[in-house]
C-alpha cells in the first residue's frame, strides 16, 4: 500500500519534493500550490548578494 503524501507549496523545495517523491513508487503525492507554474528566474538569487548587477551596460 503507497503512503500518502500531500504537499503545500509551489516554490523551488515544493516542486523538487513532489518530483522525488513520485519517483519513488511507494508514495501516492498530492502537491497543492496556489499557481500552476514554476517561475524560474535563475540569475535574480544574486541580485541581492550584489554578484552580478542588475542593470545591463
Amino acid at each position: 500500500m503507497k503512503k500518502k503524501v500531500v504537499i503545500l507549496g509551489g516554490g523551488f523545495a515544493g516542486v523538487q519534493a513532489a518530483i522525488e517523491l513520485q519517483r519513488e513508487q511507494s508514495f501516492d503525492v498530492t502537491h497543492i500550490s496556489d499557481r500552476n507554474y514554476l517561475s524560474l528566474f535563475p540569475s535574480k538569487i544574486w541580485i541581492p548578494t550584489r554578484n552580478i548587477s542588475s542593470q545591463r551596460s
